[in-house]
């Protein structure tokens, strides 16, 4: 709570129009997961392409398929395409479970306890080899994943839209000046982006 209080009083410091969004909205405070990172990164292949409550669907199927009621990267390589059919995942989806799981099982990854350690370049790094792996993904899993504190993700289309509704902006920012424009934002980063998105809600 203490990293957001912070985070709040740089924010309404360093930028005025920020600063009347910072005030009226509230954020929760991120907790980290008990789960895998690579759990989550699973659960973000479910996700692409469809709708909220698809994702939360199959996802409940994904995992019903598993002995424990959650993810085995092993089981998975085991698993013939049927089975992760019968769960709902596409055949594109499929290829990127099975890729995430036979990186993660031939340790082609960092191990969890070893990733998290890692700097946000370094995990960026590690982590796009993964097929249907991109840089907001990865992005995302810093940012609600692991509480990472200083993450800009300049592509994500909300950050635009709310920095367009924030600024009183009628044309969507370039990614370049979204990434110098958050420079004043630093080291809460994440924070500011978490203000962004929150601006498109009612507040």
């Amino acid at each position: 709570m203490r990293d957001l209080t912070n985070a709040r009083k740089h924010l309404i410091a360093c930028d005025k129009r920020l600063a009347a969004w910072v005030r009226r909205a509230t954020l929760e405070p991120i907790r980290r997961s008990p789960k895998s990172p690579y759990e989550r990164l699973a659960r973000a292949i479910v996700g692409q392409q469809i709708s909220v409550a698809a994702a939360q669907t199959i996802w409940g199927r994904f995992c019903e398929l598993f002995k424990k009621g959650s993810v085995d990267f092993r089981q998975i390589l085991e698993f013939d395409d049927a089975r992760l059919r019968s769960a709902g995942l596409s055949k594109q989806k499929i290829v990127y479970m099975q890729d995430l799981a036979q990186k993660v099982v031939s340790g082609d990854v960092p191990r969890p306890g070893s990733l998290v350690k890692l700097p946000d370049d370094e995990i960026v790094q590690a982590l796009l080899p993964i097929k249907g792996v991109g840089e907001w993904t990865v992005q995302m899993l810093l940012i609600f994943h692991l509480d990472r504190p200083d993450v800009w993700p300049v592509k994500d289309l909300g950050i635009k839209k709310g920095f367009m509704k924030v600024h009183s902006k009628h044309k969507i920012p370039d990614e370049k000046f979204l990434l110098k424009f958050g420079e004043k934002f630093r080291p809460y980063r994440s924070t500011a982006a978490r203000y962004y998105w929150k601006a498109l809600e009612n507040v």
